[in-house]
């Protein structure tokens, strides 16, 4: 799965997660700071999963580009 997969797939159980959240609190009670807090809650926990997901897969991503490249001759030309 690309990184540009993965980036969907969390915005689309992101998008998901935060109007559950929104749901139940306007469903328990009626008041705007309590919807609030629930959101940040939910982001406060999903962001940080998120963003070392990335990181890991980007770290990877990286590496393998790194071996891939190990045998390739590399020339500089100067111009001019």
């Amino acid at each position: 799965m690309s990184l540009l997969g993965i980036i969907f797939l969390f915005a689309i159980v992101d998008l998901i997660l935060s109007s559950l959240a929104l749901m139940l609190a306007s469903l328990m009670t009626n008041l705007f700071i309590v919807s609030n807090i629930a959101l940040m809650v939910v982001n406060a926990l999903f962001i940080p999963l998120f963003i070392f997901t990335i990181s890991f897969l980007y770290l990877q991503w990286k590496d393998e580009k790194l071996q891939n490249n190990k045998g390739e001759k590399r020339f500089h030309y100067k111009l001019g």
